[in-house]
């Protein structure tokens, strides 16, 4: 499989190595490595991080899957990667996204243009491939409930050194790739903080609850021991716990006793996984993304207001959007009529003077020419409708 990459970052550095050594893969080129194009050549000399345009990805002749690193830092690399994006998902180019690639709106806004273009677009997170996150998340998802029983919670607590209210939310972001996958749906939300300043969110506590009314926890607190995360999952009859260290490998054990775990490295995983993927994805993989990324605009929500917030998950398209737009509008031309009866009917009950000018005489069209754009707005959505493809029906074999 030939293979691109955009951007730079620790993730996607890994991937260039594995790329190098497998014999099925093979790296093309690297686009807007920016400072890490010296150590992507050091990995893999023979593939030199082109100065070419990266806009030679959109004609799908030069490679078959591109690596798109995590967000920049600086506001300007952040309007070119989404502009990057946009171009790409319009072009059809089958994409590899690292979490977190985007902002929340314009993860949705990509989603509206992957279901006209059918983009390949598959997000990865690599505890999702982690061979001890797989054993622990058979247990949760398996209708065999003999080891723990009926799952109840699921808890993960984080301790880290940094805790401002980006990094927070941000490592949050990160963790509830996981969590949902575990959840499903989420539909409620709650967090709780000491204040909705950046202090406020050193020790965040957030509840979430699956379309199965099963319950998660996620907190992060300083570091006591030393840092690092442990997902804890209590059944009625058992529990199983995932210690995960930096710089050591996962620790998994059910009922205080520790499981042995074959370490196999995730990236391998990923690549098998976006090469069956190219030619069966359905979209469903970049719309959880979307998600995930909604569950941090519903935290800050929820500790700015002190409530639990509702999460619908409804389809986002370029259709509902227009009806979103279309309902605020009919509300603020609802206020602009019953604004201008009030003035006329103040005007013609008091026999203002203004009411012999030729401005006032016209105040019936000023009602009507609103009203009459605002319906005109409607055959907008029948015009920019896309003819439904005809489906053939499958003759009957003799």
């Amino acid at each position: 499989m030939r293979i691109a990459t955009l951007g730079f970052d620790e993730e996607l550095v890994e991937f260039v190595r594995q790329i190098e050594r497998s014999p099925k893969h093979h790296l093309v080129g690297s686009f807007d490595a920016g400072d890490g194009a010296s150590e992507i050549e050091a990995i893999s000399p023979q593939t030199r991080a082109t100065a070419e345009s990266w806009e030679g990805l959109l004609s799908g002749t030069v490679a078959d899957l591109v690596i798109v690193a995590s967000r920049p830092s600086s506001a300007a690399a952040v309007e070119q990667r989404d502009d990057q994006l946009r171009k790409l998902v319009q072009a059809g180019t089958p994409m590899l996204l690292i979490q977190s690639t985007c902002q929340m709106i314009v993860a949705f806004e990509l989603e509206m243009i992957r279901q006209d273009s059918k983009c390949v677009m598959l997000p990865y997170h690599p505890m999702l491939f982690h061979p001890a996150y797989q054993a622990i998340r058979k247990l949760v998802t398996d209708e065999n409930t003999e080891q723990l029983g009926n799952i109840e919670q699921i808890i993960w607590n984080r301790q880290a050194v940094t805790r401002d209210r980006k990094t927070v939310l941000d490592t949050f972001t990160h963790d509830a790739i996981v969590l949902r996958d575990l959840l499903g749906n989420v539909t409620r939300i709650a967090a709780m903080v000491s204040s909705d300043s950046d202090s406020g969110f050193a020790n965040l506590g957030v509840q979430l609850t699956g379309s199965d009314e099963q319950l998660a926890r996620w907190s992060i607190g300083p570091v006591q021991e030393h840092s690092g995360a442990k997902l804890t999952v209590v059944g009625s009859t058992g529990s199983a716990v995932l210690a995960m260290l930096p710089n050591e490998p996962c620790q998994l054990s059910i009922d205080g006793k520790r499981k042995e775990i074959k370490e196999t490295c995730p990236v391998n995983a990923a690549l098998a996984w976006a090469e069956e993927h190219l030619a069966s994805d359905d979209g469903s993989m970049w719309d959880q993304a979307c998600r995930v990324m909604e569950l941090e605009d519903a935290v800050q929500r929820s500790a700015r207001r002190g409530r639990t917030i509702e999460l619908y998950n409804e389809m986002v398209s370029e259709r509902e959007t227009f009806k979103s737009m279309m309902a605020a509008g009919g509300c603020g031309l609802l206020l602009w009529v019953m604004f201008l009866l009030l003035v006329a009917g103040i005007v013609e009950g008091l026999q203002l003077p203004i009411r012999d000018s030729l401005f006032w005489r016209l105040w019936p069209v000023y009602l009507a020419a609103p009203l009459f754009i605002f319906l005109l707005m409607q055959l907008l959505q029948l015009a920019a409708a896309k003819p439904e493809t005809p489906t053939v029906p499958e003759e009957d074999e003799v």
